[in-house]
């Protein structure tokens, strides 16, 4: 195994054997920094948590998508006050379980992570549990950066100390962020593509990739934008209970006919893959590895390797 960081030549260009391995199998990877946005007051507060409360645990996130293992996590709050946290948290822990012992709280008024000063400081808070953190989650985003985030010096600073704090720790980071207020033209609404994240180009630049939650008819949306890899799930569509339990949940009106239409198509076939199955059935790919995840549960379905690729394929033909 070769390393992330330096200068390499010769013999050294290509001793590198590390491949993306998966944090939230299909959300998040190692070494990974991504986006979650959302209009104020949607919930991706709340998202952050749940998925601090699966990382610490290695329990899967919404019963669907595995964390091999459990991690440690670093949360940094710059917005709300810590009283509203700890309710929260504790709203949460009647539907969920958490590991108090694997994350840190670190609570300010606000962090200057795009000066030298501001990364400095907050690095050293930072290690003062001794902590070996896996993951780091920003919330949100505006409240670290000092200057405007249209501006491309701000933006180039903060990425570069972005990368030291995670590279000092050697984690993964999930960053949140506020989405602009809708922009209208001759009185119509002129919607964002969900790759958009507002300010400097540079944000979208940095971001491995990046998701929108959002809210409709009653449902919350978490909307794949950008994405390098392939691997990344395209929509998860969540109900949000509250006030206790606090906790978002899968949306699963059709389940059960999707289920009846994957064991059909494994029926046929002697394996596939999840994305076979949803170009056969024509539904989300989060949909197929929902009902892959339940019908596992069940005993029906088993999952096989092959050359990488992960297979499907009844238990009993």
């Amino acid at each position: 195994m070769g390393h992330e960081y330096g200068c390499f030549w010769g013999n050294e260009l290509y001793n590198y054997s590390d491949t993306k391995v998966p944090i939230i199998d299909h959300i998040f990877y190692e070494n990974d920094v991504i986006c979650i946005s959302s209009k104020p007051g949607v919930g991706k507060s709340i998202l952050a948590k749940q998925l601090m409360f699966h990382l610490t645990t290695g329990t899967a996130f919404l019963d669907t998508y595995e964390i091999s293992k459990p991690r440690n996590v670093l949360y940094i709050q710059t917005e709300g006050d810590r009283a509203e946290t700890i309710e929260r948290i504790g709203h949460m822990k009647m539907g969920l379980n958490i590991d108090d012992s694997r994350w840190v709280h670190i609570n300010q008024d606000g962090i200057v992570m795009n000066t030298q000063v501001g990364i400095n400081k907050l690095v050293k808070l930072a290690e003062r549990p001794g902590m070996d953190y896996d993951v780091i989650i920003i919330d949100p985003l505006y409240t670290t950066v000092k200057g405007t985030l249209s501006n491309d010096e701000v933006a180039t600073d903060w990425v570069r100390n972005c990368r030291k704090l995670k590279g000092h720790f050697g984690a993964s980071v999930i960053v949140l962020h506020h989405d602009a207020k809708d922009q209208f033209y001759e009185g119509k609404n002129v919607s964002r593509e969900d790759d958009n994240i507002f300010g400097s180009v540079y944000w979208s630049a940095f971001f491995n990739h990046n998701f929108k939650l959002k809210l409709k008819d009653g449902y919350y949306h978490l909307q794949r934008g950008k994405q390098r890899s392939g691997k990344i799930v395209d929509c998860l569509d969540m109900g949000l209970i509250e006030p206790k339990p606090l906790m978002f949940v899968n949306v699963d009106d059709e389940l059960d006919a999707n289920m009846a239409k994957v064991k059909k198509m494994l029926g046929l076939k002697e394996s596939l893959r999840a994305r076979d199955l949803q170009k056969k059935i024509g539904v989300s790919i989060a949909t197929i590895y929902r009902v892959i995840n339940k019908l596992m549960g069940n005993k029906v379905v088993r999952r096989v390797e092959v050359d990488g690729d992960k297979y499907y394929e009844l238990v009993h033909k």
